[in-house]
């Protein structure tokens, strides 16, 4: 389908709004969310950059402070699958031209952020690499990338850098090839980063400083089939995270209001660790208070977990 020029999702948006959301159809609600959609909702900027290995670069040569990196490989909503253990979906997985491996996160809670979610998707991403009788000086190195929100260690940085080092050796760098950075989402410096950061925060192209996005951002609100595209693929991870729940033997009766299915629901999806509080929002058409509620509830609920499990291990059990 070619693009439609004629497709103003944001006159579109103006027009449902003024209705009842009661009685709105998928496609109209869907249509909303689109013309609200900004490069930090992750469904969103996974379509925008499907296939876009200029686009991919862009981003990488400004978050690593460089102006050669190139991409060669791109896929965006990129699964690694396990049989046994825990799986991942990547918001974008790219490959430069040195072989280097990428993983660009959007999270937009501090709580999705944890080190050690990003020590499992490095590590996830490692397995991926090697082949069963691969000798593990091929491994190439890899970047897992969070860009986050907001100013998460709160020192103003605009990107945090992690890697390995030998502490009691002068910190000498480990050398492993393994590298974690978080973007400061909230960085509003005067330079490149600093843009891109404003720009990942705008719905509309023409807010934007970089063309180049404004562009992809155009592309994307102004195509009737992309925007369908996203809805379809919102609809997908929903139904996910209710399969989930029915594993669990949860029921899949949504009643109005604040019930425990629906909070079962949700916290099925919360235990995969994929979704921000507004994806989880938009999936299940429930109040963003409802959903950050349930997170606090959810938040509570391990916390009390890890307790009585560090309780346990200092009692000898």
């Amino acid at each position: 389908m070619e693009q439609n020029h004629t497709f103003d999702v944001y006159a579109l948006a103006a027009e449902y709004r003024k209705r009842d959301p009661k009685t709105l159809t998928r496609e109209e609600k869907n249509i909303i969310n689109v013309a609200e959609a900004t490069f930090m909702d992750d469904i969103f900027m996974s379509e925008v950059f499907r296939d876009d290995k200029e686009g991919v670069a862009y981003l990488l040569n400004i978050i690593l402070e460089r102006s050669d990196l190139t991409v060669e490989q791109v896929a965006t909503q990129h699964d690694i699958d396990s049989a046994f253990k825990r799986s991942i979906r990547l918001d974008i997985r790219a490959v430069d031209a040195d072989g280097k491996v990428y993983d660009i996160e959007i999270q937009r809670s501090n709580e999705g952020a944890i080190p050690q979610r990003a020590r499992f998707y490095s590590a996830k991403l490692d397995h991926d690499l090697l082949e069963k009788d691969d000798d593990f000086g091929k491994l190439a190195d890899t970047y897992v990338i969070f860009i986050t929100d907001k100013d998460i260690y709160g020192h103003g940085l605009p990107v945090y850098k992690i890697e390995r080092r030998i502490v009691n050796d002068g910190f000498r760098d480990f050398a492993d090839g393994a590298y974690i950075y978080y973007v400061n989402g909230s960085y509003r410096e005067p330079n490149d980063l600093g843009c891109l950061m404003h720009d990942f925060h705008c719905n509309k192209a023409e807010d934007m400083y970089s063309a180049l996005l404004a562009r992809r951002m155009t592309a994307v609100k102004e195509n009737a089939e992309r925007s369908i595209h996203m809805g379809l693929n919102s609809q997908d991870f929903y139904r996910e995270g209710l399969k989930i729940g029915r594993e669990e033997g949860i029921s899949l009766g949504v009643e109005k209001g604040r019930s425990e299915e629906q909070k079962k629901i949700v916290f099925s999806i919360f235990s995969t660790d994929l979704y921000s509080n507004e994806a989880i929002a938009k999936m299940t058409s429930l109040p963003l208070s409802d959903i950050e509620q349930f997170a606090r509830e959810y938040a509570s609920e391990h916390a009390r977990e890890h307790a009585q499990e560090n309780a346990g291990v200092f009692a000898g059990e």
